[in-house]
């Protein structure tokens, strides 16, 4: 953006607009904190445990309204909410929220979108400024979204492909040459395209974080089709997509032999031969008009934008062109007319083969990478995912099933960012941790590389002497475990007021230029300032479910392991799936995570209930008579560790559990009878 500001002026280049809005949680929370202060929307305030009582309202029917009516009758809802819920003094805290959600909450700018006017933006389209950065952005859409009426405008919108992807090789480069002293960016830049290693991975379908190739249906299709060249990889890039779909079993019918290639026009064979005889990408179908419509390059482009852009009228016209030029050019007429009907359909389905290749090109270089320098590659993966945490506990699993251990936060070890500590370690990076934002993490690492590792909770603080220390950020390090070499923490978390109060004297003598007034005592001389509440330990429960808020994933233990053997000897592991007959029934057990609820024609409710065990990840599917024999015994909720009976489906390639019968997991439980 910075060139083309330069190129066609400040004031004619501008970014398009995006727009947040108030969800349901979020709103809730901001209503709150405006009404009572922040200190009311933390970890054990009210209204966070009223929030993680929420559904997701785009899985549910009902609205907030109704479930601010309507949750405190409900048997699930806690003691607690409920006296919130219904308590008067909180009536205009729900009004407003309920008026609000929705609603747009702030202006933003889109990461790719750019508009280039004829003369100041602001005479041509609706515009905005962005405060954090004092950017012009505009708000304007075509009513159809096809660009078109820009043009019309003599306006130019422009979208510039941001790939996180890029960072990601380039980190796992950089990460290489620290930790291995070798240099790989000539290796990447001229990486060999006919590695069969390489393309004997990507069969094998374990493509967690290999750029476009993750999902199970992407590795059905490179599996299907036999990958075994760069030119089938550019190819599955452009047919996994919802319109060129349609053409997959075909592509790879005519790949094994099983359905006969035939031409329509002898032309066509050096335009089709690499795709099998199908039309799969715009180019083909522009050197179709070329070489047999006699169409110039110019014409050709014309059609093409047709095409991608799917304007009706335009290629009606085109097709009729096209049919003229065939026919000019000694084409039959049965055949001319055939060739011409294909461009509506292809409209639906052809791709930009330029783009695919591109694609295809990173997606390779991914899997050099996670095929060769796994530890690096994961590394800096996860530090690309790290505001996302459900996304980072996704690739931390892939992390275990290739045998590397991803390491707690922890203040005296982590940087901000993953970090491999030795040849299968990582460590987890503290931006990762919920609420704790990079101005607080880059104070800790300054303070410990400049004064030493921190020896305990006090000398913590008196190294950390920053604003950003408060009680949200110092309460998500003391719960994920971050300073669990300082001290144990339900004794920092009960006695966080204490510290609190502790670090403002702190930060005050740093900007009094006052010196602690022990500074000149020897340690062994100086009594601790900070004396900490007697308190128990927190449980394993506690620690895990704060561990999983908010990191993600469970760190310290897992709720399965006292579990793990008796699961051993009964169940199925979800990864082993796979090699279990389709009529064979089988119990798994596992962790519930998420449950969503829907109906079925027969207006009756089933469940797809998503669960883990130390494998893996996997849902189980409950039909309305399952769900109607196990609902009295309050199974179905998130946090239950449950047995199952049933059989595997492995529709589109993911491996599901169509449960029989379900119980609670206990201790002492027994197999789930037949």
């Amino acid at each position: 953006t910075k060139n083309t500001r330069k190129k066609y002026g400040k004031n004619r280049v501008l970014n398009v607009s995006t727009f947040s809005k108030f969800n349901e949680k979020g709103c809730l929370k901001d209503v709150v904190r405006v009404h009572l202060g922040e200190d009311f929307t933390s970890f054990d305030s009210d209204v966070n445990i009223v929030t993680k009582e929420m559904p997701n309202f785009d899985k549910v029917e009902y609205s907030l309204k109704d479930w601010f009516q309507d949750w405190p009758k409900d048997p699930n809802c806690t003691d607690r909410t409920r006296k919130w819920l219904t308590d008067p003094a909180n009536k205009t805290i729900l009004e407003q929220t309920i008026r609000l959600q929705g609603q747009t909450r702030g202006i933003g700018q889109h990461a790719a979108g750019i508009v280039i006017t004829p003369g100041p933006c602001w005479e041509y389209v609706p515009t905005n400024i962005i405060a954090s950065n004092k950017n012009i952005v505009t708000a304007f859409q075509e009513a159809d979204k096809s660009g078109k009426d820009l043009s019309e405008l003599l306006i130019l919108k422009l979208d510039r492909l941001k790939l996180e992807t890029l960072n990601v090789i380039k980190d796992s480069i950089k990460i290489i040459k620290e930790k291995k002293g070798i240099d790989i960016t000539k290796q990447i830049k001229n990486v060999d395209l006919n590695d069969k290693n390489l393309y004997f991975e990507l069969r094998l379908g374990m493509n967690h974080g290999i750029f476009q190739f993750e999902s199970s249906g992407m590795g059905a299709l490179i599996r299907g089709m036999n990958c075994e060249t760069f030119e089938e990889v550019i190819a599955g890039n452009a047919l996994y997509r919802p319109g060129p779909m349609e053409l997959i079993p075909s592509f790879i019918a005519r790949k094994h032999g099983k359905e006969k290639i035939e031409y329509l026009y002898p032309a066509l064979e050096t335009i089709l031969k690499n795709t099998h005889g199908i039309a799969v990408y715009q180019e083909q179908i522009m050197e179709m008009a070329k070489q047999i419509a006699k169409f110039t390059p110019g014409q050709a482009d014309t059609l093409r934008k047709a095409i991608g852009k799917k304007i009706h009228k335009l290629l009606l016209e085109q097709q009729e062109v096209f049919m003229q030029g065939c026919l000019k050019n000694g084409v039959p007429k049965a055949i001319a007319q055939k060739l011409a009907d294909l461009l509506e359909p292809f409209s639906r389905y052809g791709f930009n083969r330029s783009h695919a290749a591109c694609y295809a090109l990173v997606a390779y270089q991914t899997a050099y990478l996670k095929a060769n320098y796994q530890n690096e590659f994961m590394s800096a993966l996860l530090t690309a995912e790290i505001g996302d945490i459900e996304r980072a506990a996704f690739l931390i699993d892939e992390c275990k099933s290739l045998g590397i251990d991803v390491l707690p936060p922890d203040i005296n070890e982590s940087f901000s960012i993953f970090n491999t500590t030795g040849p299968n370690t990582i460590r987890f990076g503290l931006t990762g941790v919920k609420n704790v934002g990079k101005n607080i993490v880059q104070a800790i690492i300054d303070a410990r590389e400049k004064e030493g590792r921190f020896t305990d909770i006090e000398d913590f603080i008196n190294k950390v002497k920053h604003k950003d220390l408060n009680k949200k950020s110092l309460e998500s390090l003391i719960r994920c475990g971050a300073l669990d070499s300082l001290e144990e923490r339900k004794q920092l978390l009960e006695s966080i007021d204490i510290l609190l109060n502790y670090s403002r004297e702190a930060q005050k003598s740093v900007s009094s230029g006052q010196d602690s007034l022990f500074s000149n005592l020897p340690i062994k001389d100086i009594e601790p300032s900070i004396k900490l509440k007697n308190s128990p330990p927190a449980t394993k429960e506690e620690k895990l479910g704060w561990e999983k808020e908010l990191l993600g994933l469970y760190v310290s233990d897992h709720p399965l392991n006292e579990h793990k053997d008796y699961l051993a000897k009964i169940s199925v592991p979800f990864a082993k799936l796979a090699g279990v007959k389709k009529s064979e029934e089988i119990i798994t057990g596992g962790l519930v995570l998420e449950i969503k609820k829907i109906l079925t024609k027969s207006n009756e409710s089933m469940l797809f209930v998503k669960i883990e065990d130390l494998s893996g990840k996997s849902e189980i599917i409950v039909f309305p008579r399952v769900l109607k024999e196990t609902e009295a015994a309050n199974i179905w909720q998130p946090g239950a560790i449950i047995l199952v009976k049933g059989k595997v489906s492995d529709k589109d390639g993911q491996f599901k559990i169509i449960a029989n019968k379900a119980k609670i997991l206990e201790k002492q439980s027994l197999p789930v009878n037949g």
